[in-house]
């Protein structure tokens, strides 16, 4: 027996062995194909990337086209049409019974998948002589690679001096430059937002405030699959214009197309000359944000936040401060034709991991073992009582929506942003479903419940039933509308 297994172990080590031999082989055959396929394929763009450069330079040398900006969008005004109701804090009041109400309208927007980006086939070699060059993305050290070459200058702004300019951009040196521009994308999941401030702060240090930094702009932003729009005023200076898959208020455009590019850099002049023609693959930029942007951290002081009923429902947070300024620079969007999906952008996007670990173990740890009931009025009171009530138009100046984040960090906050917190931790939370409801003057929310709670509801989606929840009726249970509130005027804005 003992014969039997030792010629067994000697024949499965030899068979081991073997494979092994033929693994390795295979193994070592697979990645030189690979490599000579990889080799083809880098071959292959870049004979195809050159071409594209060329043709586009050469268009870029006609005469670019005059074209009117139109007049910017504004954001719906939330101009309360009653003050903020404070509902009486006794816990012994009768509540309302099962009351439905009946809505004027409901709103399905189309959240598109995020549409594939070109991702350039670049694997520049480094040249010992490049040197490093650092700038800043809200507060993020960013290092990339300049080659030595002699920096470029162009003598005026017309057509010849910018197709000369793209020209020697689209050599092999500046590679590195755009690869480690890609390179950040990836490793700091920028949205294509904060990508784009990217590429004009890498150019703003290359060539400072300038027409070629414009132009280098526009260049990192095309050869990354963006689709923008080169143009210059009668003053002689250079814009970049850029397309998006939605719209945002309060910024002039021009229509190429049916397509509407926006003039983001502050400026307003009523026409430019723009060079109109596409590039291959473009792309418009994403106003979506659907990863954790991860910029570099510079925490604020505490802010300490607890609910008036619920003290137990208490929270110390710090906030990354570079984040904040991003969103307090990000556009305001909407989806064309819809103001009133812009409210859903922000309802869309999620609290930072470093907050989520500061404030939903707090949460969680006080609605365990309560009813959905129960967990939805603690909830609701700590967003109606954790933070001061002011409109924008009293903190701001003017019409501002806030991201969740933006919410917990800002000392005063109004109707709309305070529903767009609440419908977010309720989604990340309980689990449940929720959706903002529009009235003129004001936004609340509702949630759609699996218990059955009596209250204000609303049934549309094949009997679908959805509690009404106002966030800034101070006191207020789940399911009872403020004071003021005409049901039947009510707007249901679905959520993401």
């Amino acid at each position: 027996m003992r014969r039997i297994i030792s010629c067994f172990i000697i024949l499965s080590i030899g068979l081991l062995s073997a494979y092994s031999q033929n693994y390795d082989g295979y193994l070592s055959d697979a990645l030189d194909e690979y490599d000579v396929y990889k080799k083809d394929a880098l071959t292959e763009y870049e004979k195809y990337r050159a071409e594209a450069n060329a043709e586009f330079a050469q268009y870029m040398r006609e005469a670019w086209e005059k074209t009117n900006y139109e007049q910017p969008i504004q954001p719906i005004r939330i101009v309360p049409s009653v003050p903020p109701a404070v509902f009486p804090d006794f816990d012994d009041l009768d509540f309302p019974g099962d009351n439905e109400i009946p809505f004027a309208d409901d709103l399905i927007f189309d959240w598109d998948d995020e549409k594939p980006l070109l991702i350039p086939l670049i694997e520049p070699v480094r040249n010992p002589e490049s040197k490093i060059i650092r700038t800043y993305l809200y507060g993020t050290a960013c290092e990339l690679h300049l080659g030595p070459q002699e920096k470029i200058r162009m003598k005026g702004s017309s057509e010849k001096e910018a197709a000369d300019m793209w020209e020697e951009l689209s050599s092999s040196d500046y590679d590195e430059l755009l690869y480690d521009c890609l390179a950040i994308r990836s490793e700091k999941n920028l949205c294509d937002w904060a990508y784009y401030r990217l590429t004009q702060s890498v150019s703003q240090t290359i060539f400072g405030y300038s027409n070629e930094a414009v132009v280098m702009t526009a260049f990192l932003m095309n050869q990354s699959g963006y689709r923008t729009r080169l143009s210059r005023g009668d003053d002689e200076r250079m814009h970049l214009l850029l397309a998006f898959d939605d719209d945002i208020f309060n910024t002039i455009y021009y229509t190429i197309n049916g397509v509407h590019y926006y003039l983001t850099d502050k400026s307003d002049p009523e026409s430019l000359y723009i060079f109109k023609h596409e590039f291959p693959q473009e792309r418009a930029l994403s106003l979506s944000i659907t990863k954790e942007i991860l910029l570099d951290e510079d925490f604020t002081s505490v802010i300490h936040l607890k609910s008036r009923r619920y003290p137990q429902l208490d929270a110390e947070l710090v906030f990354n401060k570079n984040l904040l300024d991003l969103y307090s620079d990000y556009p305001h969007p909407y989806k064309r034709g819809n103001k009133y999906s812009s409210w859903a952008f922000y309802a869309g996007t999620e609290l930072s991991m470093q907050i989520k670990e500061m404030l939903y173990p707090v949460l969680i740890r006080c609605i365990a073992g309560k009813t959905q009931e129960e967990a939805a009025n603690m909830l609701i009171n700590f967003v109606q009582t954790a933070f001061s009530y002011k409109t924008d138009d009293d903190y701001w100046g003017y019409e501002r929506s806030f991201f969740p984040e933006e919410t917990l960090f800002y000392p005063f906050s109004d109707c709309e942003d305070r529903a767009i917190l609440f419908t977010r931790l309720i989604r990340d939370i309980l689990g449940l479903d929720a959706i903002l409801l529009y009235y003129p003057g004001h936004i609340a929310a509702a949630v759609e419940f699996s218990e059955n709670i009596p209250g204000d509801y609303l049934v549309f989606d094949n009997g679908r039933r959805f509690l009404v929840c106002d966030p800034t009726y101070i006191n207020a249970n789940v399911g009872m509308t403020m004071p003021g509130m005409d049901n039947a005027s009510a707007i249901v804005i679905r959520l993401s």
